[in-house]
């Protein structure tokens, strides 16, 4: 059994066993990239969210940045979040790489810095510039609120408040950023980022389609954007059958 930091090893077994087969595995086990920052309130429920999700299915890289590896290093990061798949942000200062590194991008903890960043499109630092061409390649994006909303238990306990002008020119940046394509979300959401990811494909093999065909089923219906694997094309050619979603006939 995978000790809970072994994320490295396991993604690499993963990608072993569907060697040749990466939409499978893409649709089945998509890319994580988490863009892990410091904030003086604290990183507790940021971290929390980071581990809720390696019960996922995600494959998780942490992308951190040089204050939080400074401050814990690449072990003390692999314990708090149960991650050991680590890369400073100066070994990957080529953010185009993230097309290729990831199917979905997560902010667990939301600072005021990478928020004004991105309400600005000010694409500068890395983690704006990865989560801008991110939402530019349809990515999907999403953030805790934690760094950012001071009703949370982060701030009562360090006996923090947001003067009211704050608090307005935050949920300002905050609108600006939503209509981007970023998705806020509060820590009892963060199973939502899995299920999402999950209903938006849907895979279909070689054997739902020979299974649907001895059914005698011309038709397969899925829900979702599809992924169809090239040995699942191949005999629904030779079957003569259609592969649709669901309430979309194809023309």
């Amino acid at each position: 059994m995978l000790t809970p930091a072994s994320t490295t090893a396991e993604r690499a077994v993963r990608e072993m066993l569907f060697r040749g087969r990466e939409q499978e595995l893409t649709a089945l086990y998509p890319r994580l990239l988490v863009l892990l920052d410091d904030h003086w309130i604290g990183m507790e429920e940021g971290f929390a969210a980071v581990n809720k999700l390696r019960s996922s299915h995600f494959r998780m890289t942490i992308w951190a940045s040089e204050s939080i590896m400074r401050r814990l290093g690449p072990k003390g990061i692999a314990e708090k979040t149960g991650v050991d798949s680590i890369i400073p942000v100066g070994d990957f200062t080529d953010s185009f790489q993230i097309e290729k590194g990831c199917e979905v991008i997560f902010l667990p903890v939301l600072n005021f810095s990478i928020l004004s960043k991105l309400s600005k499109l000010d694409d500068a630092e890395p983690f704006s510039r990865a989560v801008i061409q991110g939402l530019c390649s349809g990515k999907k994006v999403a953030a805790l609120t934690a760094g950012i909303d001071s009703q949370l238990p982060e701030w009562r306990a360090r006996e923090l408040t947001q003067p009211q002008a704050m608090q307005q020119r935050l949920q300002e940046m905050l609108r600006d950023i939503k209509s981007l394509g970023v998705n806020m979300l509060r820590m009892d959401q963060i199973s939502s980022l899995s299920a999402e990811t999950t209903r938006r494909k849907t895979l279909i093999t070689a054997e739902d389609v020979t299974l649907a065909y001895k059914q005698g089923e011309r038709t397969l219906n899925a829900q979702g954007k599809l992924v169809i694997t090239p040995l699942a094309k191949d005999l629904a050619s030779q079957y003569g059958m259609i592969i649709h979603e669901s309430g979309h006939m194809p023309g």
